[in-house]
């Protein structure tokens, strides 16, 4: 992927040329069986490489979803106000104990 010959480089993810385009239409009406015979091709195909980029944006997406809900939880559990720290139980969150640092 970063490195290869000339139809693995990262431009040949998301379709933005005419024919890449072009590409990626006819091999959508082929995969959806209004044409009799793929077009040929070196490498991927436009809609492999559409595919790939969107499972790419949707780990990005999950990735950044996961580390905020993961800062969401650690927030909770311990909370810092001024001179003191405080830890809120996590079985019953009326229960808090804080302490003072030093």
């Amino acid at each position: 992927m970063f490195m290869g010959n000339q139809w693995s480089h990262w431009d040949q993810f998301i379709p933005t040329t005419k024919k890449r385009l072009k590409d990626l239409v006819e091999t959508a009406r082929y995969y959806g069986f209004m044409t009799w015979s793929p077009t040929p091709h070196i490498g991927h195909n436009a809609m492999a490489g559409a595919a790939y980029a969107a499972v790419f944006a949707m780990a990005f997406v999950e990735i950044l979803t996961g580390l905020a809900l993961y800062s969401r939880v650690l927030g909770s559990m311990r909370t810092s106000s001024g001179s003191s720290t405080c830890r809120l139980s996590s079985a019953d969150s009326s229960r808090s104990t804080c302490w003072k640092r030093s």
